[in-house]
């Protein structure tokens, strides 16, 4: 867990939580379920700000996209940076700016993001996402992951996706099939879209 003090007093993180001193006229705070929490921007930032890469960038992401079950807007790359100057050290800053401009609104799911992330963390050539796949017959579905030089395909799947009858909902694995018999491969699984 990680939390915001004001007490820039050198108390220790500890038992599991993680506390950052932050400037009482930088931080707006509502709130929430019995709690005070930060706004969506401020949130993101600190998480970008003070955990790993690959973990900031999952709800980096999710900001980016229209939020339908809470009924958010997207957040835009622009009103994220704006946020930075002032709240954070040069050294976080970066980080802040460096997650930011790899978040992509086109990432499906906190799983997907943190996938790509882990690739880019270790070096990997970053993929496309939601790619388009087609045959003769039209189009198949979209691919989680997709690089152009390998022609490859790839999924953030679990085995469930394959196995239970309620993600199945009476579909096969004929997009997998299909994808491959394109001549692109995929290490991954993908998931049938009917």
């Amino acid at each position: 867990m990680h939390a915001l003090t004001f007490q820039n007093d050198g108390g220790r993180s500890r038992a599991g939580v993680r506390r950052h001193y932050a400037a009482p006229a930088g931080v707006k705070v509502s709130r929430h379920g019995g709690l005070l929490v930060t706004g969506r921007v401020r949130t993101v930032l600190d998480l970008a700000a003070f955990t790993s890469f690959a973990e900031a960038i999952v709800p980096l992401d999710h900001v980016l996209r229209r939020d339908k079950a809470r009924n958010l807007p997207a957040l835009s790359k622009e009103q994220l940076l704006a946020e930075i100057e002032g709240n954070y050290t040069t050294a976080a800053a970066r980080r802040i700016t460096a997650a930011i401009e790899f978040a992509d609104p086109l990432s499906a799911s906190a799983g997907e993001s943190y996938g790509r992330a882990l690739m880019h963390v270790a070096g990997f050539e970053p993929p496309a996402l939601q790619h388009e796949i087609r045959d003769g017959g039209g189009l198949i579905g979209y691919s989680d992951y997709y690089w152009d030089g390998a022609r490859a395909a790839g999924e953030f799947d679990g085995e469930e996706m394959y196995v239970k009858p309620e993600y199945l909902k009476g579909r096969t694995r004929r997009r997998q099939w299909w994808t491959r018999n394109t001549g692109r491969t995929g290490s991954g699984r993908l998931a049938a879209p009917w």
